[in-house]
């Protein structure tokens, strides 16, 4: 009987686990559609609009896109909008482009044309002459750009039928300080006053007042600022919902609109948030925690570039892969004229003094070695009884990323400078979390209170 029993606990278990096996089986089964469903839909959109942008008739445009040509002709192609500071930098080389790729899209052949992603380009001149010349003179488009989705065409080809490039700027201006201010709102609102600061420093030290006047800067932005308020309106009730789809999309729409500028954005700080919010509670803290929305969001940046490379080749009937290899290696290791270590320091350098106050030069290299004394002290003399070191080991990890891509990328790191730096955004934000998990902050209230009254 004993001998029977033991049989039958065993095989109770055995088939407990065969079912949890199964019914794990089944969950990965039914996720993995539903991520590829998504993905598909959400691919076929985007090309969709993409396509309907190109419907537009190049007549409907060339009025302001004349406007445009004649006023990007007004300046020089990377226009000095602070001074001599670098972040002030705006590349207006990177518009002319994006806008002759936009007025050369044929409504006769849309999907070929937003394939090739081609543009007038005579080697003699600038990009914004070639642009000007285009428009006026009836010239062809001459020069593929068919690496880049250029998926921001979605947007600015159909705004060039009733603005000009001047009043897009103009746009966006109030658009992002719109957005900020809303999620600003929202923060103060959930009494998140470090996540507060820390966008308000990181914003100020990169001069994100530039970004809205160069179109290449803007849409990351509307991405990062887009993602943020949605993670807090869902974070903010304590609903712990999942976070893959949502940041798979975001990646997707990243690698689409975005000419490679400071695509980290739209990752890490929706996730400080979401983190910040959800690490109030100790239970939910951990790396495996960033795992799902990291790697979805991974999945979806990278698989929207091979997309359209396939997608390409299909409909152009020819391989891209040469033309995207030959970009890809220049962007890795392009030369430029400096031993390897002189490069990858370059590229490192060259993006951190971008940074305010750093290119004010020796005062203001001076001003930022006391802000980070001011920070150390801080953290050393009002520093918290217990810290939670695991929270701190996972923030500075994600600050340091923003350093291993210029080290990756260190080519288009050393050469574009004046605006990746301001992926330094993430660490500038990380770095505060930091400090709020190491400060007492009630005790720094407590001494500032007794001093006035002494």
């Amino acid at each position: 009987m004993i001998i029977v029993r033991v049989g039958d606990v065993m095989t109770q278990q055995r088939d407990l686990l065969s079912e949890k096996q199964g019914k794990l089986m089944r969950n990965i089964l039914k996720n993995t559609v539903k991520y590829i469903s998504v993905y598909i839909v959400t691919a076929a959109v985007l090309l969709g609009l993409l396509v309907a942008a190109a419907l537009i008739p190049q007549s409907s445009i060339r009025k302001n896109m004349g406007r445009s040509a004649e006023f990007l002709c007004e300046n020089e192609l990377f226009v000095k909008g602070a001074g001599e500071l670098d972040g002030g930098k705006l590349d207006r080389y990177a518009d002319a482009v994006l806008l002759g790729i936009a007025y050369q899209y044929d409504s006769d052949k849309p999907l070929e044309s937003v394939m090739w992603s081609a543009y007038y380009n005579d080697k003699t001149m600038n990009a914004n002459e070639n642009l000007r010349d285009a428009v006026s003179e009836g010239k062809e488009a001459n020069q593929q750009y068919l690496r880049y989705w250029h998926g921001s065409n979605v947007i600015v080809r159909p705004l060039h039928t009733v603005l000009s490039l001047k009043g897009i700027y103009i746009l966006n201006a109030v658009l992002l300080g719109a957005l900020a201010g809303v999620l600003f709102y929202l923060l103060k609102k959930e009494k998140a006053y470090i996540l507060i600061a820390g966008l308000a420093v990181s914003f100020a030290l990169t001069m994100v007042w530039m970004v809205p006047f160069s179109l290449e800067y803007t849409w990351n932005f509307y991405i990062m600022l887009v993602m943020s308020i949605i993670m807090v309106l869902r974070e903010r009730k304590g609903r712990k919902l999942p976070l893959g789809i949502p940041f798979m999309l975001c990646g997707m729409i990243t690698c689409f609109l975005d000419f490679l500028t400071t695509e980290l954005l739209t990752l890490f700080v929706p996730l400080l948030i979401v983190m910040w919010f959800r690490w109030r509670n100790p239970e939910t803290i951990g790396w495996k925690k960033l795992v799902p929305p990291v790697v979805s969001w991974g999945a979806g940046y990278v698989c929207m570039w091979f997309t359209k490379w396939i997608t390409a080749s299909i409909v152009l009937g020819e391989s891209v892969i040469p033309y995207v290899k030959e970009n890809l290696e220049e962007r890795i290791s392009g030369y430029v004229g400096l031993e390897k270590w002189d490069f990858l320091k370059g590229a490192l350098t060259k993006n951190i003094t971008a940074l305010l106050p750093w290119n004010f030069g020796g005062f203001g290299v001076f001003i930022g070695f006391v802000m980070i004394l001011a920070v150390l002290y801080l953290c050393y003399v009002y520093k918290k009884k217990t810290v939670r070191k695991t929270v701190i080991f996972i923030y500075a990890a994600i600050a340091v990323i923003p350093f291993v891509r210029y080290l990756v990328l260190h080519n288009h790191a050393y050469l574009h400078y004046f605006f990746t730096f301001r992926t330094l955004i993430v660490t500038v934000l990380a770095v505060t979390l930091i400090m709020g998990e190491m400060i007492d902050w009630r005790l720094l209230k407590h001494e500032n209170k007794k001093k006035r009254r002494a």
